[in-house]
């Protein structure tokens, strides 16, 4: 259908607010070789395990947690062989990601995200 495409970006419609310069760096990591990209950002939140019986086994280190963003990038023949856009099933490189790039829910996000 479109035969010069290479790349294939899925992005999630309630990341609106997500820069520019987001979806550049994940093109950019394409061009440069990566398999599948995708944006993330520091985890800041304290995670907890907790137990079936809901009390609190320990608490995790964010040191090495990301949450992850969109738009995630493939190249277009990676995407057609997935199973899951979402999980193509190839090593994940990783961009940084931007705040702007939350999930806008609620009139919370919105404020958090409108100048």
């Amino acid at each position: 259908m479109f035969p010069d495409v290479r790349f294939a970006l899925v992005h999630d419609v309630e990341r609106a607010a997500t820069p520019p310069e987001v979806v550049a760096a994940v093109v950019a990591e394409l061009e440069r070789g990566a398999q599948a990209v995708v944006p993330v950002l520091p985890l800041t939140d304290t995670v907890k395990q907790v137990g079936p019986d809901g009390r609190i086994l320990g608490t995790r280190d964010r040191s090495e947690l990301r949450v992850m963003q969109s738009p995630l990038g493939a190249p277009i023949e990676v995407l057609r062989q997935a199973e899951d856009p979402r999980n193509p099933g190839v090593p994940l490189t990783t961009v940084d990601g931007h705040p702007h790039g939350l999930r806008i829910r609620t009139e919370i996000d919105v404020a958090s995200v409108t100048p």
